[in-house]
């Protein structure tokens, strides 16, 4: 799927799943913390929405359904 993508790319879309995964877990994390901070959560919620973001956009590109 990801052979006509340039190297550096396949690199950034890996390097974002991990990224996502570690947002999710400090999202958990975060959600598990007794004194519960919303902002903190906040934060987190906003860096899994961008990471995820980034890796849908290049999932599409390397699909050919964005052009």
């Amino acid at each position: 799927m990801f052979r006509r993508l340039p190297p550096i790319v396949q690199f950034i879309y890996v390097s974002m799943i991990g990224i996502c995964l570690g947002t999710a877990a400090g999202l958990v994390n975060e959600f598990l913390q007794q004194p519960f901070s919303v902002t903190n959560a906040v934060v987190w919620l906003f860096l899994l929405l961008v990471s995820a973001g980034i890796v849908t956009l290049i999932t599409l590109y390397s699909r050919n359904r964005l052009n």
